[in-house]
């Protein structure tokens, strides 16, 4: 297959393509991880292709194989960068959830009206946080399959907490009285 070194022969043909290609590497760590790695790739292709094998070639080589792991590097370290910041902003969304589990474990009214939908809830505010902490890497590149699972987990927030406020406003049972019948409050005459 023909490549973009077929045609040179001469050290400077060699040298004006790595030049092309080192100014092509600079335009690319302006861009985004698609560039950069068509960049390296091409000087990886550089020194691949490269002859003959004569010491201005090498030195060419040598140039054109830092300019590459540069490269390479600076993907991997933005990349450990976007990750480090999609985990912090995760770990802060778990510590954000556990408060809000521990206020709820702590502030559960004595009587709930419906077990079985705050139960219900629960999960889905669990299942939410759990599938936002246990996103993998290839999740937390997607910023919007991120972003579209923390607006999962605020609305199932929002709901959980308009049911608390439901449950909250509920009164107490009205209480017996001395035969053991139930005679709710407002029923009740003033002495």
């Amino acid at each position: 297959m023909p490549t973009e070194f077929d045609s040179l022969s001469t050290v400077s043909a060699w040298s004006a393509k790595l030049a092309e290609l080192l100014e092509a590497a600079r335009a690319a760590t302006e861009e985004g991880d698609e560039a950069r790695l068509a960049a390296a790739r091409r000087l990886t292709d550089f020194v691949a292709h490269s002859h003959p094998a004569s010491p201005d070639i090498q030195r060419l080589d040598q140039v054109a194989a830092f300019a590459a792991r540069a490269l390479a590097e600076r993907i991997a370290h933005d990349a450990v960068d976007r990750i480090a910041s999609r985990t912090a902003m995760l770990d802060s969304c778990s510590a954000e959830l556990r408060a809000i589990r521990d206020h709820v474990n702590k502030a559960a009214p004595a009587a709930i009206a419906s077990i079985a939908d705050l139960s219900e809830r629960l999960s889905i505010v669990a299942s939410d946080a759990a599938a936002l902490v246990n996103s993998g890497p290839a999740d937390l590149e997607d910023s919007g399959g991120v972003q579209s699972r923390i607006d999962r987990l605020v609305n199932s927030l929002f709901e959980l907490h308009a049911a608390f406020r439901t449950f909250s406003s509920l009164r107490s049972e009205p209480s017996r009285d001395g035969s053991g019948t139930v005679i709710p409050e407002v029923s009740r005459a003033s002495p």
